[in-house]
């Protein structure tokens, strides 16, 4: 069976076109937007702060400005939920970060542990890595971070996964794609959902971006982020925008977006080439103001 793929960190892109190449201290969290002038290449981050520290100070080092303004807020909902049990299932599959976060709380308060023959799937780097701070190192992770890609390299790698029973934890309202590929190849997929993303309120939003315009690239890691956003801030759009992952460039080409870049892996590093290809095709226009 497939291990996971490295994850290793390679060197930083230095080089963007027409931005200055020195580092930067990032903008104090409490006064997001302050001291910087219009003149310089803006990125807008849209997960939050914890989550977009890395990519944000290796944008920085590379001269650019960055606005940090999550979008989304995750809500955990372990507490009271039915604990599924952990025996009887071949397999325990993550597609998301905020999966494994509550799936681990629910192990640590229920005191149960992994047995040693429960395979776990990840659906990409992130989520693997996430796996391997929280509970143990994932046997398998998808080469594409898409979980219709999961599904198919699992049923590939594991010809006895159709018949047997995958726990999914998952969202409150999941995409579809990867219980139905294995549906469909006769596995019997349980859904548990344990968290929910809530989008921040649309006029709320809207204010908090209006501090950060204009940006010229913007990163979107979830289809849930697009969402939120474009309540916030429709289309059309001048800035550019950099997708973690075919799915969310999926939906922000549904949402109207005309430039969409797809950053080749979930690394930093691969963020930040995204970024750069985004600037790269990017207008010099101001962001429209909805």
């Amino acid at each position: 069976m497939a291990g996971i793929r490295p994850l290793g960190r390679g060197r930083i892109l230095h080089l963007v076109a027409g931005a200055p190449h020195r580092p930067r201290d990032r903008d104090p969290p409490s006064a997001p937007g302050s001291g910087r002038g219009d003149s310089m290449t803006r990125v807008l981050l849209t997960r939050d702060r914890e989550r977009s520290a890395d990519l944000a100070q290796a944008l920085e080092k590379i001269g650019l400005s960055v606005a940090i303004e999550p979008v989304t807020r995750t809500v955990y909902e372990v507490q009271g939920l039915p604990w599924p049990g952990l025996a009887g299932w071949r397999w325990l599959a993550f597609t998301s970060v905020p999966a494994v976060v509550a799936f681990s709380q629910a192990l640590r308060e229920t005191g149960a542990t992994l047995p040693p023959r429960l395979k776990i799937a990840a659906v990409g780097p992130a989520t693997a890595a996430e796996i391997s701070r929280r509970l143990r190192t994932p046997d398998y992770a998808a080469l594409q971070a898409h979980g219709a890609s999961l599904a198919q390299e699992l049923l590939a790698a594991d010809p006895r996964l159709p018949g047997s029973a995958l726990l999914w934890p998952c969202a409150a309202q999941p995409r579809d794609e990867f219980p139905q590929a294995l549906t469909r190849a006769g596995v019997r997929v349980v859904p548990w959902p344990c968290y929910r993303t809530e989008a921040v309120p649309s006029r709320e939003l809207a204010d908090r971006l209006k501090v950060h315009a204009p940006w010229q690239a913007a990163v979107f890691a979830a289809p849930s982020a697009v969402e939120a956003f474009v309540q916030a801030w429709p289309p059309p759009w001048d800035f550019a925008a950099a997708a973690l992952g075919a799915t969310t460039a999926e939906a922000l080409r549904e949402a109207g977006a005309g430039r969409v870049i797809v950053s080749p892996g979930t690394g930093t590093e691969d963020l930040v080439r995204a970024v750069v290809q985004a600037l790269n095709v990017s207008s010099p226009e101001r962001t429209p103001r909805p």
